[in-house]
């Protein structure tokens, strides 16, 4: 199958699964709906039993509706785009997040919570770059609200808020940050982080965020049962930036300097922070043979 008709397939099958998602939605609108009437006429004793069931079915309905409106937006961005399915899956989908969250900049962060990422979905190198610094430096909006919830913070307390991360990231261009973890039914799985400069509107939304997070992981993760057969989660899981480059990286430095893999880490977050060399690409060229000597010593 050539590049353009792999394209036109994912792009009918991402429409698909926002028909399949619109449909659920109207279902759980149409129960929702039927409970707030009950409501109305119900015995006093049921009263608590029907509102909990509308809200409950009217939650359904808002994230169904809104996973179908990520679907749509991704098959926007990929009709737009050249090349093949497999190169634009990844940046068609963040990019199509960054669009209904209102920002260009984001990025989705895998991991476990308190501990290093050990991926990262980037729309962009500004993204991508904030993403790097937060696995450099330890601290900032990721790890925040992977351990305590969802985070927005602005221009002002930025760089009061996190000390060494908010520098870094200023340089780059972001004033100001927003948050929230990404969700299975069973654990937390990571965060999805919105970056904001000056020329964007910051996001005040957070429950529009958390609700965009919600669907992306209900794409990666949706009912197979209920859904055209669709390669999309290998797809955009293909594009992800793996932390374990960094592993080996710092596996070669302890051996050669006769550390601990943990100070190893360190040397190389400390490298990184000294030289503002891209984390990944200085650990690309360690585990290339291409690193600085010094670093090795």
């Amino acid at each position: 199958m050539s590049p353009d008709a792999d394209n036109r397939a994912q792009i009918a099958r991402a429409l698909r699964d926002a028909a399949v998602e619109d449909r659920r939605a109207g279902e759980a609108a149409e129960v929702a709906a039927r409970h707030e009437v009950a409501v109305v006429s119900c015995p006093v004793a049921l009263v608590r039993h029907h509102e909990r069931m509308a809200h409950t079915h009217r939650a359904s309905q808002a994230r169904h509706r809104t996973t179908a409106q990520l679907f749509r937006a991704y098959a926007r961005r990929l009709s737009r785009a050249d090349g093949s399915t497999d190169q634009l899956a990844t940046s068609s989908i963040v990019t199509a997040i960054g669009g209904l969250v209102g920002v260009r900049s984001v990025a989705l962060i895998f991991g476990a919570a308190g501990s290093r990422a050990i991926g990262v979905l980037a729309s962009d190198a500004t993204a991508r770059a904030a993403g790097d610094w937060e696995y450099v430096l330890g601290e900032g909006p990721a790890y925040e609200s992977a351990v305590h919830g969802p985070v927005r913070v602005g221009p002002r307390e930025l760089q009061a808020r996190w000390p060494s991360y908010g520098p870094a990231v200023h340089d780059l261009g972001v004033r100001s940050v927003a948050a929230v973890p990404l969700r299975t039914a069973r654990s937390r799985v990571g965060c999805l982080v919105a970056y904001t400069s000056h020329r964007d509107r910051q996001v005040h939304d957070l429950t529009r965020l958390d609700a965009v997070g919600d669907a992306f992981v209900q794409v990666l993760t949706g009912d197979p049962e209920d859904r055209v057969a669709s390669d999309l989660p290998g797809l955009i899981l293909t594009g992800l930036d793996h932390r374990p480059v960094v592993h080996r990286a710092a596996g070669i430095i302890a051996e050669t300097c006769g550390c601990s893999t943990d100070d190893a880490l360190a040397r190389l977050c400390a490298r990184t922070f000294a030289d503002g060399t891209g984390l990944t690409t200085l650990a690309e060229q360690i585990v290339d043979g291409n690193a600085d000597q010094m670093l090795l010593d």
